[in-house]
């Protein structure tokens, strides 16, 4: 049987509260403005993690045209700007979501404009490295070290290997735990009157299958599965020991797990 429960604590509207205070917090103006404020912050992030890649290419290509053909000094330069650039943005956002105060918190009144607003800045310039960078260096310490600047909350040898990830700051992962490639983690979910921002907690040496999406307000018990392509809805609470799966994903047996040595 499905374990489904409610976040303690969350209050939601109904009926014409929820109608008025949707139309009020997604009116045309806050997304104007929301447009408006990010513009320029998303602009001095990236152009400046841009210009930290030219000049690594400036610098290389400089050094290396002396003792390489010219097009060859090119190509490796323009990689290694690439990658300068990427590390400066991994920096550079990681500052700006200190900086801004973006970190999310659970959200029991999610119509308020100032949410909203925050929850979008966190997620936009986080899209910038997922899109650009995130997944060219996965599974290393550097992206575990992004994560965790975006505050994330990471134990001791977690693999992550996904860059589909939302939310960041809303997400747990403890000891131990695996998530497999291209597995969706996110820590919103929403329905036709709200949009809801609630933790997902994934506990110790818990594995979480390939292509498997986990919404917020989700918890995975210690040295429980999720198999492949999975659909975890908001509000499980999967047991430990348990292998789930399913869309949505339901108990399917129980999990014999064997620590490793």
């Amino acid at each position: 049987m499905t374990n489904i429960v409610i976040s303690e604590g969350l209050e939601l509207q109904s009926g014409e509260a929820h109608a008025k205070a949707s139309r009020a917090a997604l009116s045309p103006g806050t997304i104007f403005l929301s447009l408006i404020l990010l513009f320029p912050i998303a602009t001095m992030v990236v152009g400046t993690a841009v210009a930290g890649g030219l000049s690594v290419y400036g610098v290389s290509v400089r050094n290396l045209d002396a003792f390489l053909p010219y097009n060859i000094a090119v190509g490796v330069s323009v990689f290694l700007g690439y990658v300068g650039y990427g590390f400066s943005l991994l920096a550079l956002v990681a500052a700006t979501n200190t900086v801004c105060f973006l970190r999310l918190k659970e959200t029991r009144n999610n119509f308020q404009a100032s949410v909203l607003v925050r929850w979008y800045f966190h997620n936009a310039l986080h899209y910038f490295v997922r899109y650009t960078f995130l997944p060219w260096i996965l599974l290393s310490p550097a992206a575990n070290a992004y994560y965790r600047s975006m505050g994330m909350k990471i134990g001791k040898n977690v693999t992550i290997n996904s860059a589909i990830v939302s939310d960041p700051s809303l997400i747990e992962l403890h000891n131990g735990v695996l998530i497999g490639g291209n597995a969706k983690l996110m820590g919103h979910y929403s329905n036709q009157e709200a949009l809801v921002l609630s933790r997902l907690i994934i506990e110790e040496n818990a594995a979480i299958g390939t292509g498997s999406i986990l919404l917020g307000n989700v918890r995975v018990g210690r040295n429980s599965k999720v198999l492949p392509g999975s659909y975890v809805a908001p509000g499980t609470r999967i047991p430990p020991n348990e292998v789930w799966a399913g869309v949505p994903a339901v108990k399917i047996r129980d999990r014999t797990y064997l620590p490793m040595l």
